[in-house]
């Protein structure tokens, strides 16, 4: 498809005298000047014909790309946020990482920058959107609701990543939290699993992505009438956390066949535990856990663990911030990507030999 490059007489009555910019350049494309300065950077995200029409108007007009540049300083930062309310540590949040890793590579191929903010909280968001440094954002999951209202009142382009937004009017893109958490359950009832204890990172009636696994553990203990089997401890994301209440757990008479951690970070300090308590995994306990990161294929055994896509989750994302950030009248996305059940080495028949 082509478009006739040359103006109407009412677009030559109406071409702007003197210096052009990217406003004049929308006005006559009849687009927003955000997608003006998709076209001028290369974008993919404009359609053809489109991007045909608004050529079309940059090449009449004699719209200049370093003039392009201008405008879209003056109008746009050109930059995009990823807001964390604590500081990322490099051991401990390798989800983060993907997520960053997601969001900047995606930027960059649009030809914008990536500002990182830590222990963010409603007074310096307001700032960062206010002072024009940023023109939307990735914002995190540990983001509190005060927050996102926030965000929704102000009509900021915004994403939230790893968990829903409630009633809160917002884009955001998650994993299938309980599919997984149901998924391991069944895979350890299915080897005979009957006393399982589930270890978890913290309270389920305020994050909601513990939550989301809870509810799936349960969905499964319910479809294979294992309803009084419920058991669940509860501690933090971290190693230290794992480690302690494993060593509490294999001390419980009976003891568990069975530790469902639902992070890999807790699942690491359960290993260490079962290690120190002179046990084997799985032939004297089984071990799951949920994420599936690059560690689980470093520890012994490897852990059977339910993947969850968060490179996928900043990718995508990443994909509607930038259109959010294009549109006039944006309208909030909601996508729950899929996971599944990678088994490996730390999964087995529930023992009945060594257990006390």
């Amino acid at each position: 498809m082509s478009f006739d490059t040359t103006l109407s007489q009412q677009d030559q009555a109406n071409k702007p005298k003197g210096r052009i910019s990217s406003r004049d350049v929308a006005r006559m494309a009849g687009v927003s000047t955000a997608t003006v300065s998709l076209v001028v950077r290369g974008s993919n995200l404009v359609k053809e014909s489109t991007r045909e029409r608004v050529q079309a108007v940059i090449n009449q007009l004699g719209y200049q790309s370093h003039a392009a540049a201008s405008a879209l300083r003056s109008a746009h930062a050109n930059t995009v946020g990823y807001l964390v309310p604590e500081i990322i540590e490099p051991v401990r949040d390798i989800f983060r990482h993907q997520i960053l890793s997601a969001l900047t590579t995606q930027a960059h191929s649009e030809g914008l920058h990536v500002l990182l903010d830590t222990l963010i909280n409603a007074q310096t968001h307001a700032y960062l959107v206010n002072s024009g440094r940023i023109d939307g954002a990735i914002v995190d999951w540990m983001i509190d609701d005060a927050l996102l209202t926030t965000l929704a009142e102000r009509r900021v382009p915004c994403v939230l990543v790893g968990r829903d937004s409630g009633t809160i009017p917002i884009s955001w893109v998650k994993a299938d939290e309980y599919h997984g958490a149901y998924q391991l359950t069944q895979h350890l009832i299915e080897l005979g699993h009957r006393q399982m204890l589930v270890l978890s990172g913290g309270d389920e009636n305020i994050n909601s992505i513990i939550h989301e696994r809870i509810q799936g553990y349960r969905a499964a203990l319910d479809r294979a009438g294992m309803q009084d089997c419920e058991a669940i401890m509860w501690g933090d994301w971290t190693f230290e956390s794992g480690y302690q209440m494993a060593k509490e757990a294999l001390t419980k008479t009976p003891r568990p066949t069975a530790l469902l951690a639902l992070n890999e970070g807790i699942a690491v300090g359960v290993l260490k535990a079962i290690r120190e308590a002179g046990l084997q995994v799985p032939l004297d306990i089984s071990v799951g856990t949920i994420e599936d990161s690059p560690l689980v294929e470093y520890v012994s055994p490897e852990l059977t663990s339910v993947h969850i896509p968060m490179y996928e989750v900043g990718k995508h994302a990443t994909e509607i911030l930038v259109h959010l950030i294009m549109s006039e009248q944006p309208i909030p996305q909601q996508r729950i990507l899929p996971t599944y059940l990678q088994v490996r080495a730390s999964t087995g028949p529930a023992s009945t030999g060594r257990n006390p």
